[in-house]
């Protein structure tokens, strides 16, 4: 999942979503992000972790919120909403063990926001001589259908084992696959 913790927030908050925005302790008031972050320059406060908009700024996760303020003084800082998390989590699992019904595979949950699954592709599932093509359409229905049903982008790789998988989706972050196709 992309900024996990950040997209989530960003559905109770899509006035937000084109703006730098990070997750951590913020005002138990009703006060402005502005106003807020006016008053927090000096927080210890710790960012959980922030989007893509605020990551050009610098930030990153674990940084104390008073630096962060600093690099971007528009920075929103929405609440932890550990139930929305849990929510999520749970419908982004539904998605991969359907597909992992469909092809005969398993899921592998390794956290809220990361997940492994193992398809078994035969030849009479695909059309014509391109695997790769049928694997990256796969990954698109996967990403699609997480979005449809949450909300929130999902960069999904596909690769031989576990390794190859995690690195392609790495390395196409945010929104979109990535088949490495070098096995």
């Amino acid at each position: 999942m992309d900024c996990f913790f950040t997209n989530v927030a960003l559905r109770k908050f899509p006035q937000y979503r084109d703006k730098p925005v990070a997750i951590g302790h913020s005002s138990t008031d009703k006060s402005s992000p502005q106003e807020f972050a006016s008053r927090s320059k000096n927080s210890s406060s710790e960012l959980s972790t922030c989007n893509y908009i605020a990551r050009k700024f610098g930030l990153r996760k674990g940084m104390f919120l008073g630096d962060a303020i600093q690099l971007c003084p528009d920075l929103v800082v929405l609440p932890y909403d550990f139930e929305s998390f849990e929510e999520v989590s749970a419908v982004v699992a539904e998605v991969l063990h359907k597909y992992a019904g469909k092809y005969n595979g398993y899921v592998e949950v390794v956290s809220c926001d990361e997940a492994y699954v193992e398809i078994y592709v035969e030849p009479e599932d695909y059309t014509g001589s391109d695997i790769y093509g049928f694997l990256y359409s796969i990954a698109e229905e996967i990403r699609k259908d997480i979005f449809k049903h949450t909300e929130c982008t999902a960069s999904v790789g596909v690769g031989q084992n576990k390794l190859l998988a995690k690195l392609g989706a790495e390395r196409v972050k945010p929104d979109a696959c990535c088949v490495v196709k070098d096995w």
